[in-house]
């Protein structure tokens, strides 16, 4: 994630600066030139379950996880813009806060969000690198969203060694998806098999 060099709550206007990544979002890097291929998925998909299991380590879900909010910097994508995070433990904050095509399905009933919800918006955005296009499509919001409530995502032109991966985190089921960090160990180690459970 992108570093924050400093934050205040005080005062008339509250602040937070955090470090520069020089590059482009994954929206822009999408829209300008296409999905990614290969070795760029590959370190993309890694770099951002490793911010996400950093996010969640620290106690904190990310709620807007999405294509716009990853900095392609020249050492690595950076998981950036927690201006809706929050801590796994604050409460039972409901509502839809975040963007539409990235929401998880349990949101969409007016659940809180939780980790499960973050590693779901993960595998959309890296469907969105990997096809150019959402998981559950791009047109009004609430087809959108009934897609995302019942429909199977669109996976085609995922590469064959992510499909099944981002099949698991797109589960509809929050209680099916593994855990950031189990999440990472099985990209990093494919021989890992299926471990861990995200938390809801």
């Amino acid at each position: 994630t992108a570093r924050v060099l400093d934050a205040s709550v005080d005062g008339p206007r509250p602040y937070v600066v955090s470090e520069y990544v020089e590059g482009p979002s994954l929206a822009q890097r999408v829209q300008e030139s296409g999905r990614l291929r290969e070795g760029e998925l590959d370190r993309l998909v890694v770099g951002a379950a490793s911010a996400l299991t950093a996010v969640h380590g620290a106690g904190i879900i990310h709620r807007d996880l999405k294509p716009a909010n990853v900095l392609l910097g020249p050492d690595g994508p950076r998981v950036v813009d927690f201006g809706i995070a929050r801590a796994v433990d604050a409460g039972t904050m409901t509502g839809l806060v975040g963007t539409p095509a990235y929401f998880a399905p349990e949101q969409l009933g007016g659940g809180p969000p939780t980790p499960a919800s973050d590693v779901f918006s993960w595998a959309a955005t890296m469907v969105n690198a990997a096809t150019g296009r959402p998981p559950f499509g791009q047109d009004t919001i609430p087809a959108v969203l009934n897609r995302i409530a019942h429909h199977e995502p669109d996976l085609r032109d995922v590469p064959d060694s992510l499909v099944g991966v981002l099949a698991e985190c797109l589960n509809k089921d929050p209680a099916a998806r593994p855990t950031a960090r189990a999440l990472l160990v099985r990209l990093v180690d494919p021989s890992a098999g299926k471990i861990g459970r995200a938390h809801v």
